[in-house]
Protein backbone atom coordinates (compact mmCIF):
# COMPACT_ATOMS: atom_id res chain seq x y z
CA UNK A 1 0.00 0.00 0.00
CA UNK A 2 1.58 3.04 -1.11
CA UNK A 3 1.12 6.75 1.05
CA UNK A 4 -1.70 7.72 -2.03
CA UNK A 5 -3.71 4.50 -1.66
CA UNK A 6 -3.44 5.63 2.22
CA UNK A 7 -4.40 8.42 1.61
CA UNK A 8 -7.65 7.61 -0.27
CA UNK A 9 -8.64 4.89 2.53
CA UNK A 10 -8.83 7.86 5.20
CA UNK A 11 -10.04 10.45 3.20
CA UNK A 12 -13.26 9.89 3.93
CA UNK A 13 -12.91 9.92 7.71
CA UNK A 14 -13.64 12.90 9.66
CA UNK A 15 -12.65 12.59 13.36
CA UNK A 16 -13.26 15.26 16.02
CA UNK A 17 -11.01 17.35 18.11
CA UNK A 18 -10.52 14.97 20.94
CA UNK A 19 -9.87 12.14 18.51
CA UNK A 20 -7.24 14.15 16.63
CA UNK A 21 -5.08 14.97 20.08
CA UNK A 22 -5.31 11.38 21.46
CA UNK A 23 -4.15 10.25 17.99
CA UNK A 24 -1.14 12.67 17.98
CA UNK A 25 -0.49 12.02 21.45
CA UNK A 26 0.37 8.20 20.71
CA UNK A 27 2.05 8.54 17.56
CA UNK A 28 4.05 10.91 18.53
CA UNK A 29 5.63 8.84 21.53
CA UNK A 30 5.32 5.09 20.16
CA UNK A 31 6.19 4.94 16.67
CA UNK A 32 8.69 8.77 16.16
CA UNK A 33 12.76 8.55 16.43
CA UNK A 34 14.72 12.02 16.51
CA UNK A 35 17.19 12.56 13.98
CA UNK A 36 19.93 15.26 14.83
CA UNK A 37 20.96 17.40 11.73
CA UNK A 38 23.44 20.10 12.22
CA UNK A 39 24.70 22.37 9.36
CA UNK A 40 28.47 22.28 9.38
CA UNK A 41 29.85 25.10 11.55
CA UNK A 42 26.57 25.90 13.63
CA UNK A 43 25.55 24.84 16.76
CA UNK A 44 21.79 24.88 16.69
CA UNK A 45 20.47 21.18 16.05
CA UNK A 46 17.07 20.66 14.31
CA UNK A 47 15.27 17.66 15.74
CA UNK A 48 13.60 15.88 12.95
CA UNK A 49 10.34 13.04 13.27
CA UNK A 50 10.21 10.45 10.91
CA UNK A 51 7.80 7.70 10.81
CA UNK A 52 9.67 4.45 12.48
CA UNK A 53 7.10 1.95 11.39
CA UNK A 54 4.14 2.37 8.52
CA UNK A 55 2.17 -0.30 9.83
CA UNK A 56 2.11 0.58 13.34
CA UNK A 57 0.76 4.06 12.19
CA UNK A 58 -1.86 2.55 10.06
CA UNK A 59 -3.00 0.37 12.94
CA UNK A 60 -3.11 3.56 14.97
CA UNK A 61 -5.61 5.23 12.51
CA UNK A 62 -7.42 2.39 12.38
CA UNK A 63 -8.01 2.48 15.94
CA UNK A 64 -8.56 6.44 16.40
CA UNK A 65 -10.79 6.85 13.31
CA UNK A 66 -8.26 9.62 11.90
CA UNK A 67 -6.99 10.68 8.21
CA UNK A 68 -2.98 10.10 8.20
CA UNK A 69 -2.94 13.02 5.73
CA UNK A 70 -5.22 15.34 8.18
CA UNK A 71 -2.10 14.12 11.08
CA UNK A 72 0.57 15.44 8.71
CA UNK A 73 2.50 12.30 8.22
CA UNK A 74 1.66 12.04 4.43
CA UNK A 75 2.55 15.11 3.55
CA UNK A 76 5.18 17.88 3.38
CA UNK A 77 6.50 17.69 6.37
CA UNK A 78 7.30 14.34 5.36
CA UNK A 79 9.94 14.96 2.44
CA UNK A 80 11.77 17.41 5.01
CA UNK A 81 15.77 16.03 5.17
CA UNK A 82 16.54 19.01 7.74
CA UNK A 83 17.08 22.30 8.55
CA UNK A 84 20.47 23.87 7.19
CA UNK A 85 21.55 27.67 6.96
CA UNK A 86 21.54 29.54 3.66
CA UNK A 87 22.39 32.77 2.70
CA UNK A 88 20.03 35.18 1.27
CA UNK A 89 22.52 36.46 -0.90
CA UNK A 90 22.90 39.73 0.81
CA UNK A 91 25.22 37.86 3.64
CA UNK A 92 22.36 37.25 5.73
CA UNK A 93 22.22 33.54 6.86
CA UNK A 94 19.00 32.13 7.91
CA UNK A 95 17.83 28.66 8.69
CA UNK A 96 15.24 27.17 6.04
CA UNK A 97 14.17 23.33 5.47
CA UNK A 98 15.25 21.54 2.67
CA UNK A 99 12.96 18.41 1.05
CA UNK A 100 13.83 15.76 -0.90
CA UNK A 101 12.80 15.04 -4.43
CA UNK A 102 13.08 11.45 -4.15
CA UNK A 103 10.24 10.25 -2.32
CA UNK A 104 8.67 10.08 1.66
CA UNK A 105 10.65 10.11 4.32
CA UNK A 106 9.85 5.73 4.85
CA UNK A 107 11.60 5.38 1.33
CA UNK A 108 14.61 4.11 0.65
CA UNK A 109 15.32 6.80 -1.46
CA UNK A 110 14.87 9.49 1.20
CA UNK A 111 17.03 7.47 3.85
CA UNK A 112 19.58 7.02 1.31
CA UNK A 113 19.91 10.75 0.51
CA UNK A 114 20.01 11.76 4.58
CA UNK A 115 22.72 9.14 5.23
CA UNK A 116 24.29 11.17 2.04
CA UNK A 117 24.07 14.57 3.46
CA UNK A 118 25.09 13.53 6.92
CA UNK A 119 28.55 12.60 5.56
CA UNK A 120 29.17 15.74 4.21
CA UNK A 121 28.13 17.54 7.14
CA UNK A 122 31.34 16.06 8.61
CA UNK A 123 33.34 15.63 5.62
CA UNK A 124 36.45 18.25 4.35
CA UNK A 125 34.23 20.53 6.75
CA UNK A 126 37.03 23.39 6.54
CA UNK A 127 37.24 22.97 2.60
CA UNK A 128 40.57 22.53 1.95
CA UNK A 129 40.64 18.94 0.40
CA UNK A 130 38.48 20.80 -2.42
CA UNK A 131 40.73 23.44 -2.15
CA UNK A 132 43.85 21.57 -2.68
CA UNK A 133 41.91 19.55 -5.85
CA UNK A 134 41.11 23.17 -7.39
CA UNK A 135 39.26 22.80 -10.52
CA UNK A 136 41.17 20.08 -12.15
CA UNK A 137 39.22 16.64 -13.31
CA UNK A 138 39.70 14.23 -11.01
CA UNK A 139 38.62 10.27 -12.20
CA UNK A 140 35.62 10.77 -10.50
CA UNK A 141 34.41 12.59 -12.79
CA UNK A 142 32.75 10.39 -15.46
CA UNK A 143 31.19 7.83 -12.94
CA UNK A 144 30.71 10.44 -9.96
CA UNK A 145 29.20 13.32 -11.72
CA UNK A 146 26.16 14.22 -10.68
CA UNK A 147 27.10 13.84 -7.03
CA UNK A 148 30.32 16.25 -6.83
CA UNK A 149 32.46 13.84 -5.62
CA UNK A 150 35.93 14.64 -5.34
CA UNK A 151 37.62 11.73 -3.23
CA UNK A 152 38.20 8.07 -2.97
CA UNK A 153 36.39 8.64 0.19
CA UNK A 154 33.24 10.41 -1.29
CA UNK A 155 33.41 7.56 -3.67
CA UNK A 156 33.65 5.02 -1.22
CA UNK A 157 30.52 6.29 0.71
CA UNK A 158 28.27 6.79 -1.87
CA UNK A 159 28.93 2.68 -3.20
CA UNK A 160 28.36 2.30 0.27
CA UNK A 161 24.86 3.96 0.34
CA UNK A 162 23.90 2.61 -2.99
CA UNK A 163 24.99 -0.97 -1.67
CA UNK A 164 22.66 -0.60 1.50
CA UNK A 165 19.47 -0.06 0.15
CA UNK A 166 19.89 -1.22 -3.25
CA UNK A 167 20.10 1.93 -5.67
CA UNK A 168 22.09 2.77 -9.07
CA UNK A 169 23.86 5.47 -9.70
CA UNK A 170 22.55 8.01 -11.88
CA UNK A 171 25.49 7.86 -14.57
CA UNK A 172 24.62 9.82 -17.94
CA UNK A 173 21.93 12.98 -19.21
CA UNK A 174 20.92 13.65 -22.25
CA UNK A 175 19.71 16.91 -23.05
CA UNK A 176 16.86 18.38 -25.54
CA UNK A 177 16.34 21.43 -27.14
CA UNK A 178 12.32 20.44 -28.14
CA UNK A 179 9.81 18.44 -27.19
CA UNK A 180 10.18 15.74 -29.54
CA UNK A 181 12.30 12.40 -28.61
CA UNK A 182 11.74 14.15 -24.52
CA UNK A 183 8.81 11.82 -23.25
CA UNK A 184 9.80 9.33 -25.34
CA UNK A 185 13.48 9.44 -23.68
CA UNK A 186 11.90 9.51 -20.13
CA UNK A 187 9.42 6.03 -21.12
CA UNK A 188 6.14 8.28 -20.19
CA UNK A 189 2.91 9.60 -22.30
CA UNK A 190 2.70 13.24 -23.19
CA UNK A 191 2.88 14.70 -19.38
CA UNK A 192 1.49 18.33 -20.77
CA UNK A 193 0.88 19.75 -24.50
CA UNK A 194 1.55 23.66 -25.41
CA UNK A 195 -1.87 24.47 -25.92
CA UNK A 196 -5.18 23.74 -24.94
CA UNK A 197 -9.11 25.31 -23.64
CA UNK A 198 -8.49 27.96 -21.61
CA UNK A 199 -4.43 27.54 -21.24
CA UNK A 200 -1.32 27.90 -22.91
CA UNK A 201 1.73 26.13 -21.66
CA UNK A 202 5.21 26.97 -23.17
CA UNK A 203 7.40 24.06 -22.72
CA UNK A 204 11.41 24.17 -22.21
CA UNK A 205 12.41 20.60 -22.79
CA UNK A 206 15.25 20.09 -20.34
CA UNK A 207 17.28 16.75 -19.60
CA UNK A 208 16.34 12.96 -18.88
CA UNK A 209 18.85 10.83 -16.95
CA UNK A 210 19.54 7.32 -17.92
CA UNK A 211 17.31 5.74 -15.61
CA UNK A 212 14.12 7.73 -17.17
CA UNK A 213 14.28 10.88 -14.29
CA UNK A 214 13.83 14.03 -16.34
CA UNK A 215 13.47 17.53 -15.46
CA UNK A 216 11.95 20.18 -18.01
CA UNK A 217 10.65 23.67 -17.19
CA UNK A 218 8.13 25.89 -18.50
CA UNK A 219 5.85 28.73 -18.37
CA UNK A 220 1.91 28.50 -18.02
CA UNK A 221 -1.41 30.96 -18.60
CA UNK A 222 -4.89 30.83 -18.04
CA UNK A 223 -6.53 32.46 -21.11
CA UNK A 224 -9.89 33.88 -21.95
CA UNK A 225 -11.74 36.81 -20.31
CA UNK A 226 -12.82 33.82 -16.95
CA UNK A 227 -9.22 33.33 -16.41
CA UNK A 228 -9.03 33.79 -12.77
CA UNK A 229 -5.02 34.30 -12.64
CA UNK A 230 -3.87 36.53 -14.95
CA UNK A 231 -0.08 36.01 -14.68
CA UNK A 232 2.64 33.52 -16.14
CA UNK A 233 3.20 30.56 -13.67
CA UNK A 234 6.81 29.54 -14.06
CA UNK A 235 7.83 26.15 -13.00
CA UNK A 236 9.72 23.18 -12.84
CA UNK A 237 9.09 19.56 -13.14
CA UNK A 238 10.99 16.80 -11.62
CA UNK A 239 10.75 13.15 -11.86
CA UNK A 240 13.03 11.09 -10.07
CA UNK A 241 13.13 7.20 -10.59
CA UNK A 242 12.68 4.89 -7.54
CA UNK A 243 15.83 2.46 -7.70
CA UNK A 244 18.35 5.51 -8.19
CA UNK A 245 20.49 7.44 -5.87
CA UNK A 246 19.88 10.98 -6.36
CA UNK A 247 21.29 14.11 -4.35
CA UNK A 248 18.88 17.02 -5.06
CA UNK A 249 17.31 18.63 -2.89
CA UNK A 250 15.09 22.26 -2.78
CA UNK A 251 14.97 25.03 -0.12
CA UNK A 252 11.15 25.16 0.86
CA UNK A 253 11.52 27.60 4.20
CA UNK A 254 9.44 26.24 6.52
CA UNK A 255 6.84 23.70 6.67
CA UNK A 256 4.75 25.42 9.18
CA UNK A 257 4.16 28.39 6.78
CA UNK A 258 2.08 26.01 4.46
CA UNK A 259 -1.64 25.13 3.74
CA UNK A 260 -1.88 21.92 2.09
CA UNK A 261 -4.47 19.47 1.19
CA UNK A 262 -5.06 16.63 -1.69
CA UNK A 263 -6.51 16.81 -4.88
CA UNK A 264 -7.76 13.63 -7.04
CA UNK A 265 -7.43 14.75 -10.50
CA UNK A 266 -10.43 14.58 -13.37
CA UNK A 267 -8.50 11.45 -14.41
CA UNK A 268 -8.11 9.93 -10.96
CA UNK A 269 -4.53 10.70 -9.51
CA UNK A 270 -3.92 11.75 -6.33
CA UNK A 271 -1.51 14.79 -5.83
CA UNK A 272 -0.44 16.35 -2.34
CA UNK A 273 -1.15 20.33 -2.87
CA UNK A 274 1.15 23.30 -0.66
CA UNK A 275 1.08 26.37 -0.83
CA UNK A 276 2.74 28.92 1.43
CA UNK A 277 3.61 32.82 0.60
CA UNK A 278 6.31 32.13 -1.50
CA UNK A 279 6.41 28.74 -2.99
CA UNK A 280 3.72 26.40 -4.49
CA UNK A 281 4.50 22.69 -4.58
CA UNK A 282 3.26 19.41 -6.19
CA UNK A 283 3.64 15.94 -4.91
CA UNK A 284 2.64 12.97 -6.79
CA UNK A 285 4.00 9.69 -5.93
CA UNK A 286 3.70 6.71 -8.82
CA UNK A 287 4.31 3.38 -8.43
CA UNK A 288 7.89 3.69 -10.36
CA UNK A 289 8.85 7.59 -9.77
CA UNK A 290 8.20 10.48 -7.35
CA UNK A 291 7.19 14.00 -9.04
CA UNK A 292 7.60 17.31 -7.86
CA UNK A 293 5.97 20.48 -9.35
CA UNK A 294 7.54 23.65 -8.21
CA UNK A 295 6.22 26.65 -8.98
CA UNK A 296 8.22 30.05 -8.94
CA UNK A 297 7.15 33.15 -6.93
CA UNK A 298 5.15 35.29 -7.94
CA UNK A 299 7.40 38.60 -9.94
CA UNK A 300 4.68 40.62 -12.17
CA UNK A 301 6.02 44.47 -12.63
CA UNK A 302 5.80 46.04 -9.55
CA UNK A 303 3.96 43.78 -7.33
CA UNK A 304 4.95 43.50 -4.20
CA UNK A 305 6.63 40.75 -2.67
CA UNK A 306 3.70 38.02 -1.24
CA UNK A 307 0.85 40.63 -2.34
CA UNK A 308 -0.19 38.31 -5.29
CA UNK A 309 -1.04 34.35 -4.09
CA UNK A 310 -3.25 32.44 -6.01
CA UNK A 311 -6.21 30.05 -4.69
CA UNK A 312 -6.50 26.66 -3.85
CA UNK A 313 -9.04 26.28 -7.19
CA UNK A 314 -6.02 28.00 -8.92
CA UNK A 315 -3.32 25.95 -7.84
CA UNK A 316 -5.62 22.94 -8.55
CA UNK A 317 -6.57 24.42 -12.32
CA UNK A 318 -3.18 24.17 -13.18
CA UNK A 319 -2.23 20.92 -11.97
CA UNK A 320 -4.98 20.03 -14.70
CA UNK A 321 -2.60 21.24 -17.04
CA UNK A 322 -0.55 17.81 -16.64
CA UNK A 323 -1.50 14.31 -17.01
CA UNK A 324 0.42 12.22 -13.57
CA UNK A 325 -1.44 9.51 -14.84
CA UNK A 326 1.10 8.39 -18.13
CA UNK A 327 3.85 8.70 -15.47
CA UNK A 328 4.40 5.30 -14.18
Amino acid sequence: MNRSEIRRAYDSVRPDDGARERMLENILSAVSVEQTVVRRGKTNPRLLRRTLCLAAVIALLLALGITAYAAGWFGLRDTVIGRFVVNDGIDQDYYAQFMSLQGYSDSPEFQALCEWQSFLETYDSDGSILSAVGNSPTEFDEKYRYYSCYTQEMADEIDRICEKYGLSLITDATFFDSEEGFFEAAGVGQVCTRQGEGYENILYPGYVHNDGSFHFEGEASFTGSNASWPYPILYQFERSMKGSFSSTVLNIGDTEDYEEWTYTTKNGVVLTLAQSGWKELILAERENSFVVVNLFDVSVGDAVYGELHKSREDLEAFAELFDFSVIP
